[in-house]
């Protein structure tokens, strides 16, 4: 039958473990990830897709260092890089905008973000993945109020690291992955065909809060 409006409501409970507060280190550099051995494993994260490809014309844009730079800090100087180098601008972007877009218009939200510094993480050989989940709410995090994006990008004597370049930071225990690909593609929190007739649109909206009543119980069991 004909309807004018389709909602869809998740309601989940969520039970975290608490994550290491240590500072990252790492011993890797660059030049050690350069193996054709190490490129084989992890072509998945290293290959180009169509979200995350990125044209001549815009190489020359791309953050480079030296073969003998230690990847934790290249991987921080990219989260600033990409930090700094979109303006955060709801409405500008869709999810059909590429890195190579972004490029050349830096206006967009996290999911842009995201990709930029997966095209750069993969142009320079360092494994990078697409993250989509939530974050519990912050007034000082972009995206908190929506399905937010950022990305792990993989470090040999660490393993996946989170890094949202939305916000300039590593994940911590206030964020909460759904899944992970190669992009936005292999995320899409809803995926399907709707034959529509006339203008739509769609909106969406994320509460999260902390379940205080189960935090207890997890105390008492401790």
């Amino acid at each position: 039958q004909e309807f004018s409006e389709l909602k869809i409501h998740l309601t989940a409970d969520v039970r975290k473990n608490a994550k290491n507060d240590e500072p990252l280190k790492s011993s890797v550099i660059l030049d050690n990830i350069r193996s054709i051995e190490f490129q084989i494993d992890h072509q998945l994260f290293l290959r180009a897709t169509s979200l995350t490809e990125i044209n001549e014309n815009n190489k020359k844009k791309i953050l480079k260092m030296g073969n003998k730079t230690p990847i934790l800090l290249f991987l921080n100087t990219l989260n600033l890089y990409t930090h700094q180098y979109i303006n955060y601008t709801q409405g500008a972007t869709s999810v059909h905008t590429t890195a190579n877009d972004i490029f050349n218009f830096p206006n967009g939200v996290c999911q842009d973000y995201a990709h930029l510094f997966i095209a750069v993480c993969r142009y320079n050989g360092i494994p990078a993945r697409y993250v989509s989940g939530y974050i519990f709410p912050d007034d000082q995090l972009l995206g908190a109020l929506q399905m937010h994006a950022w990305v792990e990008a993989f470090v040999p004597d660490i393993g996946w690291i989170g890094i949202d370049p939305t916000n300039n930071i590593f994940t911590d225990n206030n964020f909460i992955k759904v899944s992970h690909g190669t992009d936005y593609n292999d995320c899409s929190p809803i995926k399907g065909i709707l034959n529509t007739s006339g203008y739509n649109t769609t909106v969406h909206d994320v509460h999260v809060e902390l379940n205080t009543m189960n935090q207890q119980q997890q105390q008492q069991q401790q």
